[in-house]
């Protein structure tokens, strides 16, 4: 096991709502949509178009989810509401039992600051800081003191077997070693929630594999909520559960029993 939990247990003065937030679902979407106007009429009126359609989906805490579909799903738009970088036209979004629908833009920035970690195709390093720089750069919005930002980056990089490279720009390391770094920057606020959009689309399948294993391993030994949008065949298959989506609805939700470990298909 590469993790080790490092929650401290809550204040006697927070155990009832620590014991609620832990009995809630880790999100709640109630017939959420997302329209976008689109100025593409004849005439150059507004018209309307659907994103996502009346999403109503239940994750449950510690649940390990892949998102699925073809291009213009609605993939991405429901990652974005998820992770509380968009907001849905109607309906209602909770998060640890919690509405987050009609918060203000400060306060959805706290939550995915402290809440939320996020792993993106692209990566999303910054070129000229280190990958102990990078992977602490979410402590520096919550006030936390350098050094101890940089403590706390090298434990987590250290756990990802990347304690040989934490003074490393992101040009000096490989693609998984860059995967490896944005996991960290996900990871360095421990959060309730992991959201990742094609987080194997630009590695090769030997270090996808790794990638996928490490997310087992956080959604197992941590308790992380790993919520995956995929077009990855090898990924799917080893996750348990997958919502796959059409037309910015659900068409399927289906969970497995057990899912197969990487590199191994499922019957």
């Amino acid at each position: 096991m590469i993790w080790r939990a490092h929650a401290a247990p809550p204040r006697a003065s927070d155990a009832s709502a620590t014991s609620a937030a832990i009995a809630a679902p880790s999100i709640v979407l109630e017939l959420v949509s997302k329209i976008y106007a689109s100025g593409g009429g004849a005439g150059g009126e507004s018209i309307e178009v659907a994103a996502l359609r009346d999403v109503s989906l239940r994750i449950e805490r510690g649940e390990f989810v892949a998102i699925i579909g073809a291009s213009g799903s609605g993939k991405s738009t429901l990652l974005n509401i998820l992770g509380c970088l968009d907001r849905p036209t109607r309906g209602r979004y909770l998060l640890d039992g919690d509405e987050v629908s009609g918060l203000t833009e400060g306060q959805l920035a706290r939550i995915r600051n402290e809440r939320m970690g996020f792993v993106f195709q692209a990566f999303n390093l910054l070129p000229r800081q280190t990958a102990l720089d990078n992977a602490a750069l979410p402590l520096i919005y919550s006030g936390v003191g350098r050094r101890e930002r940089r403590r706390r980056a090298g434990e987590v990089l250290a756990q990802l077997q990347l304690a040989d490279r934490v003074h490393h720009r992101p040009n000096q390391l490989s693609g998984g070693q860059i995967q490896r770094v944005a996991i960290a920057r996900a990871l360095i606020q421990r959060p309730n929630v992991l959201l990742a959009d094609e987080p194997t689309g630009n590695l090769d399948s030997r270090t996808g594999r790794e990638i996928l294993e490490i997310f087992r391993a956080m959604n197992r030994d941590l308790g992380v909520t790993v919520i995956v949008v995929t077009h990855d065949p090898a990924l799917v298959q080893s996750i348990p559960r997958i919502v796959r989506l059409s037309d910015g609805a659900v068409v399927e939700d289906t969970t497995r029993g057990a899912a197969a470990p990487p590199g191994e298909a499922l019957p």
